[in-house]
């Protein structure tokens, strides 16, 4: 008989500033995410192994420790922009080390999904853990899933 699949959640604190380029036609939310402002986040990741059936002990801390690890050596603390904002410059130019340029527009629901599909597979590659849900939540916001 199989073992079921396990997954295993922790969680991470950090705080990040962004600015997202109005869009769209919701006059709310674009003038909202189109100043400068900061989040305190919430980040959850829930991990799994690819060898179920195999696992005598997984080291799920490990992998969370090194996906803990990235964030807070990346985001935490730290301002977030598109590339492509003409923001992104002048703000580089103010402080370099603390402005961090990204190849998409930096919508909790870009980060969640950049962390699951681009951030873990390259930090976990060879371990044979995996992550399967990423969940960011703004401190008394809203709080986004994404899931493979």
């Amino acid at each position: 008989m199989a073992t079921p699949p396990i997954c295993v959640t922790r969680s991470c604190d950090f705080a990040i500033g962004h600015r997202v380029i109005p869009f769209g036609d919701d006059p709310v939310r674009a003038v909202q995410c189109g100043h400068l402002h900061g989040h305190s986040m919430r980040a959850r990741f829930s991990l799994t192994h690819d060898r179920q059936e195999q696992r005598p002990h997984v080291d799920f801390d490990a992998a969370h420790e090194a996906l803990m690890r990235w964030l807070s050596a990346e985001w935490n603390g730290r301002f977030l922009i598109a590339r492509g904002d003409p923001w992104m410059v002048p703000l580089h130019d103010l402080d370099a080390g603390g402005v961090v340029a990204l190849p998409f527009a930096p919508s909790v629901e870009n980060l969640a999904l950049h962390l699951l599909l681009v951030v873990a597979p390259r930090l976990l590659t060879g371990s044979g853990v995996r992550l399967v849900a990423c969940t960011l939540q703004q401190a008394r916001g809203r709080k986004v899933r994404a899931y493979l």
